[in-house]
């Protein structure tokens, strides 16, 4: 872990310099769910606010989970600096923002602003991986049968009266 930990409903928000975040289960140290933000996480902690679990990243972008199931629900812009360590007011968050520019920036809440629904990279979708792997063995069959063809034209037909037992003359 990266940082310290943030306490919400009995159970603990971690991160890890590579970017997972972990929430786990308060009595049995379980893992309940991870996200993979695949982003460095060098200055930040997490923080929960409401139902949301924020983190800021070595890209500049500020990131909020759902705390109960772990999906990326919203992600500010990528900006120059990172985004260091969190302080949550009533009306915003502030942030510290590193870089060749170092400042604080404040984050209001948007009522109009877009909402995600992103799952964690690590999570299985057994459809999408299926509808992959067809497509790829579909890609791999056409062009095995275009490069059949194109050697075939190439090599001309085969002549059955070539050779020994051919009935043909033998070179």
């Amino acid at each position: 872990p990266v940082g310290t930990a943030a306490y919400a409903d009995g159970d603990a928000f971690v991160s890890d310099i590579a970017g997972q975040v972990y929430r786990l289960d308060g009595e049995t140290g379980r893992r309940e769910w991870d996200h993979a933000l695949n982003d460095l996480v060098v200055r930040s902690s997490p923080v929960v606010v409401g139902g949301a679990v924020l983190l800021g990243l070595n890209d500049g972008r500020l990131v909020a989970l759902d705390a109960a199931g772990g999906d990326l629900v919203w992600q500010g812009e990528a900006t120059p600096g990172l985004v260091g360590a969190l302080a949550v007011t009533p009306d915003l968050v502030v942030a510290v923002k590193g870089g060749a520019r170092a400042r604080l920036v404040a984050y209001v809440h948007d009522p109009a602003g877009t909402l995600l629904r992103i799952p964690s990279p690590t999570e299985l979708d057994l459809g999408r991986q299926l509808l992959l792997a067809l497509g790829s063995v579909a890609l791999v069959a056409a062009a095995v049968v275009a490069l059949g063809r194109l050697a075939a034209r190439r090599m001309g037909p085969a002549s059955a009266d070539l050779g020994p037992g051919g009935g043909g003359e033998a070179p």
